[in-house]
């Protein structure tokens, strides 16, 4: 273990996203579109005038209002929440002595799994259900973080070469 303090820090932090993941997951179809209209209207002020509008006034799909929502829900709820949960269980893995493939492998099944799971577990609330698209962006973010991680390993073996070298 390369830092015990680090370490009980994100495997904490990965566990606590994993609750909100699930609870997200369980709250039922009305509150969880509730909470979605909540957020995406708090964006739109930061957003151009005019650039979102309801349906039949809207200059092309992309502009529309619940085409905007659904947008937003995708990217923060499902691959931006799965991209930080990524982040917090790599740093958990980091702060191991695996080895770094053993580590990205079990990482991304963690993910998988939680991805799944976060679908499967929809089957419980009302007015909610599983939806493979939404296991694919989930499993999208979260293997961003990991592509990321593997870059960053790749630079870091890079610069202990040369180091060594000199």
């Amino acid at each position: 273990m390369k830092n015990k303090k680090l370490f009980a820090l994100f495997l904490s932090l990965s566990i606590m996203i994993f609750i909100v993941i699930i609870l997200l997951s369980l709250t039922d179809g009305k509150k969880s579109g509730v909470q979605s209209s909540e957020f995406t209207d708090a964006l739109k002020p930061i957003l151009p005038p005019s650039s979102i509008v309801d349906g039949e006034n809207a200059t092309t799909p992309y502009y529309d209002t619940n085409t905007f929502k659904g947008f937003i829900r995708k990217l923060f709820g499902h691959f931006g929440l799965f991209f930080g949960f990524a982040l917090s269980v790599n740093m958990t893995f980091v702060q191991t002595k695996l080895k770094k493939h053993i580590m990205l492998i079990s990482s991304f099944g963690i993910g998988l799994f939680t991805a799944i799971l976060s679908e499967l577990v929809q089957l419980i609330p009302q007015e909610r259900g599983p939806r493979f698209q939404d296991v694919l962006i989930d499993s999208s973010g979260y293997l961003l973080c990991i592509v990321v991680f593997v870059i960053i390993f790749i630079i870091d073996q890079r610069l202990l070469k040369k180091k060594e070298n000199k």
